[in-house]
């Protein structure tokens, strides 16, 4: 099993990195591409913090898509699940539920840190 606190901590500083990511004026002239450093570094911050908790109950999985994760998760502990997707919907603006954005949003990670690849560029999405 990995240590949960490492994980934790680890995510803090993606989800750090990402917000910096799109605080504005960064980086001068290179909006785009701070774009999607801040969406790599946001996505994969997700990715860990989800896989900590999984790790809380004894589970480790080696995959990036985040609807995965989250479902592992959510079979094994609905109610801890039920409670953080209410804590997050209340911090966000949207008219998407949690499971669309986390369904539609699943491969973010995995397809954005690839946005120089022309084979990978059908594969990118509008994101919520």
């Amino acid at each position: 099993m990995y240590n949960s606190n490492e994980m934790y901590d680890l995510g803090l500083a993606f989800l750090n990195s990402g917000e910096i990511n799109f605080q504005e004026g960064a980086i001068k002239n290179r909006a785009e591409l701070q774009n999607v450093a801040g969406i790599v570094n946001l996505a994969f911050a997700c990715e860990l913090f989800i896989k900590c908790l999984l790790n809380t109950v004894g589970k480790e999985k080696k995959v990036h898509i985040l609807d995965d994760l989250w479902q592992e998760y959510k079979g094994t502990c609905v109610e801890n699940a039920s409670k953080i997707e209410a804590l997050v919907m209340d911090r966000l603006v949207t008219d998407f539920s949690f499971e669309e954005l986390l369904r539609d949003d699943s491969n973010v990670f995995f397809n954005y840190r690839y946005f120089y690849d022309p084979n990978c560029l059908n594969e990118i999405t509008t994101i919520h």
